[in-house]
């Protein structure tokens, strides 16, 4: 496929690149249900806790009501985890990790 992006020239979406592209997309998306299971787990609605992960994975700062100092520790370090999750992307997290393991094998 050939999409043009720019008026000076034509880019070739690869499937390699549809494929990247989605991976990251059901990254967000997974982040997003495992962050609301757990606000579902301390008794929230299912909306406020998906409202509540959606917020802490995009850094947006806005909240149902849930997140407050008496909230559980569990579920303050799953949205802290979020929080830089989603500052830090997930090409950058994943690209962590391989530096990491290559380390560890000595490669």
């Amino acid at each position: 496929v050939v999409e043009k992006y720019h008026h000076l020239k034509g880019t070739t979406i690869t499937d390699k690149l549809l494929l990247n592209a989605f991976i990251i997309g059901c990254a967000y998306i997974t982040t997003y249900f495992v962050g609301a299971v757990f606000g579902i787990f301390f008794g929230n609605s299912f909306a406020d806790a998906m409202f509540e992960s959606v917020s802490a994975a995009g850094n947006v700062g806005l909240t149902s009501g849930i997140t407050s100092p008496g909230m559980p520790d569990l579920l303050k370090i799953v949205y802290i985890v979020e929080m830089w999750a989603g500052r830090l992307e997930f090409i950058s997290i994943v690209a962590l990790l391989g530096f990491a393991i290559s380390m560890v094998r000595g490669k």
